[in-house]
């Protein structure tokens, strides 16, 4: 089966989100399941007709059999494929992608993919063994354990380190990447469940305190509680459930080291990641970037979205940092409209399932459905996702036609 065979042949069918922001006496088992009979609901089925589950991991409340237990908890009964994915912050795309593999192999036909962590109320809960400091342990435990993780760079620096040669490279301001902050939190104050609903300024961004220069508070993603969830089946199955379908028509991963210390530079190399996965999807689904009507990418910090933005190809080289600084990101006054919910600078950011709301905003776009904030004749999505410092990617170009 070659990937043009694999074209448009599923399709998200069903999301669900709870709600977000900070949920004392939730935890992440039933954030998960109250996010996953949600997107059931909303695709116009019952766990019946479910027979695949995909869970995304728990930094507050780890389960080394998570999909088992979600799936009992859903009462899932005979099941044909289940798993627990390790992809992080690309899990929302990364599953997608591994959904289109395993209902094209007939391992199942309807597979539910499910995202949830209390991250940020951890710390103030008795229920819990673990605590935030706990939780963010575990995240800094993933790294290099004889290096990053005693003696840093934390994810801030990481990350600043790679804005920083962008900086160099071609002149991005701080200016140019707070215009980001301010645009996200626009598109937040006009979406509903929202966590960040105060407007917020250039002036502010660049004022608030310092994390990882270039990285300001304001610049850096937000924490939250919440759970996502998407049901995806087959092209057949989709046309007649209760949505309009989100067709996959393009989908590619790529995975590299981890530990940036094993990465042989932090611009080129991760920079032909993105560049890869993005191509690979675009010739899969069959259409150009300029026929993109609205995008998604990761945005755990500000100055992260242009460098996305340059190298899935959306704007030339060095052209990113004005492009985002001129507001051409903004939903309905630029040319490209970007993370349209306020993403995880300003919608929600529960831990690993934070890009995975991303996902959901474009299937929302594609509905045609969300009233003023609607991207106009929205038709065609693109979302890129990465996990760890760079080092897991997939893209996915989404559609609302086959």
């Amino acid at each position: 089966m070659t990937n043009h065979d694999l074209r448009g042949s599923i399709a998200i069918v069903g999301i669900g989100e709870t709600e977000q922001g900070r949920l004392p006496g939730r935890d992440h088992w039933d954030l998960s399941v109250d996010a996953a009979l949600r997107a059931v609901r909303d695709a116009g089925l019952t766990m019946a007709d479910v027979d695949g589950l995909i869970t995304g991991g728990s930094f507050v409340e780890p389960h080394a059999r998570e999909h088992l237990r979600v799936a009992d908890m859903l009462g899932m009964g005979l099941r044909r494929y289940t798993e627990s994915s390790a992809m992080g912050g690309s899990g929302g795309a990364a599953n997608l992608r591994a959904a289109l593999a395993i209902i094209n192999a007939g391992l199942a036909h309807t597979i539910l993919v499910v995202g949830a962590d209390p991250l940020l109320s951890a710390s103030a809960r008795d229920d819990l063994h673990e605590s935030r400091s706990e939780a963010l342990r575990r995240i800094m435990s993933i790294h290099d354990l004889e290096h990053i993780e005693p003696y840093g760079p934390i994810p801030a620096a990481n990350m600043a380190l790679i804005i920083r040669l962008y900086m160099e490279k071609y002149g991005w301001t701080r200016e140019q990447f707070a215009e980001v902050a301010v645009t996200h939190r626009e598109h937040a104050i006009a979406t509903p469940g929202a966590v960040q609903q105060k407007p917020i300024t250039v002036a502010d961004v660049l004022a608030a305190p310092m994390i990882a220069d270039p990285i300001g508070r304001l610049d850096c993603s937000i924490v939250t509680d919440g759970g996502v969830a998407y049901v995806v089946t087959t092209a057949e199955r989709a046309k007649d459930l209760k949505h309009r379908p989100a067709y996959v028509l393009g989908a590619s991963s790529i995975f590299a080291s981890y530990y940036t210390p094993n990465f042989p530079d932090l611009m080129d190399y991760p920079a032909a990641m993105i560049e890869t996965t993005s191509d690979e999807a675009f010739a899969m689904a069959g259409v150009e970037r300029s026929d993109i009507d609205v995008v998604s990418v990761p945005d755990v910090f500000t100055g992260i979205v242009p460098i996305m933005l340059e190298h899935t190809k959306f704007c030339a080289p060095g052209e990113a940092g004005p492009f985002v600084g001129s507001g051409m990101i903004r939903n309905g006054a630029g040319a490209l409209p970007v993370n349209t919910h306020g993403g995880n600078l300003a919608y929600t950011h529960p831990g690993n399932s934070g890009q995975t709301f991303n996902l959901v905003e474009l299937v929302k776009q594609l509905r045609n459905d969300q009233g003023a904030r609607q991207v106009p004749d929205a038709e065609l999505g693109f979302i890129h996702s990465f996990g760890g410092t760079m080092a897991q990617h997939t893209s996915v170009v989404l559609s609302n036609s086959r």
